[in-house]
């Protein structure tokens, strides 16, 4: 049967270009809704355009930067402008690089990270909420990480944003319910995108062998972006209207102990 639970809805996607936010932009499509991607880089969304429409689905896409709030003024503006409406508000965009330590970290490194990460997410929802507000109807799904409750060395800065994220997806939540506009955060493990590779390779000596080290050891633990979107897809449909304020892990049980299973299992199979 096919799925049209989006139909007549308007969405933007940020970071749509790529990774989880590609993805996300065409499980919406999928469902029937119209999409506005957002990306720094849209040399390549001509294809995704031409995939979306495949879909029966409308798509635009504009070179927006997140972390400036003219931009994304300009982007709710735009949606408004080609759709006459905005349901629905995926704050996708965010990076993790440079993995420094904080004793280390630079300030141009610092707001490379939590400028897009959590800048990004507050000012996108700061743009769609007032139109949201005004039309008693809206839904904000932000992209948030396991790190913002579980992390490790050289993560501070991406770790504090996303854990900024999350916090700020219960205050939209909470300061929104008399207006109907629902907000919920999916705290994401890590997930078989460009961006996770280049961190693999990045905190390893070995480079592109260590990536695929990496890769390869997390094994079950490694999402693939099609899954991400389709809990995203759920949390913007009628079928979650009554998750408001949520922060929902989508991480094939890792916050629950399968990371530490698995460590022990090598351990013991080690002996």
């Amino acid at each position: 049967m096919e799925d049209k639970r989006l139909a007549g809805k308007a969405a933007i996607v940020t970071g749509a270009t790529k990774g989880i936010g590609r993805a996300i932009a065409l499980k919406l499509a999928g469902a029937g809704a119209s999409v506005l991607g957002l990306a720094r880089d849209i040399s390549n969304a001509d294809e995704l355009v031409a995939q979306i429409g495949a879909l029966g689905a409308k798509a635009h896409f504009i070179s927006a930067d997140v972390s400036k709030w003219e931009d994304c003024q300009r982007a709710v503006s735009a949606a408004l402008e080609v759709f006459g409406r905005l349901d629905i508000l995926v704050n996708n965009a965010g990076t993790s690089l440079p993995h420094l330590p904080i004793s280390q970290i630079a300030e141009a490194d610092w707001r490379k990270v939590t400028g897009v990460t959590l800048d990004g997410t507050a000012f996108m929802s700061r743009s769609a909420l007032p139109h949201m507000i005004g039309s008693k109807d809206g839904v904000i799904v932000n992209i948030a990480s396991t790190a913002g409750v579980q992390t490790g060395a050289a993560m501070g800065a991406y770790a504090a944003a996303k854990a900024g994220v999350i916090q700020l997806t219960k205050v939209i939540a909470v300061e929104n319910v008399a207006n109907n506009v629902r907000a919920n955060a999916l705290l994401v493990g890590a997930t078989d995108t460009d961006l996770v590779h280049k961190a693999f390779a990045e905190f390893s000596p070995d480079g592109a062998e260590g990536d695929d080290r990496a890769a390869e050891a997390l094994g079950p633990l490694l999402l693939k972006p099609e899954g991400v979107a389709g809990a995203v897809l759920m949390l913007c449909s009628d079928d979650a209207r009554e998750i408001n304020g949520a922060a929902i892990t989508v991480d094939r049980a890792l916050l629950a102990g399968l990371g530490h299973t698995m460590l022990m299992e090598r351990m013991l199979a080690d002996r």
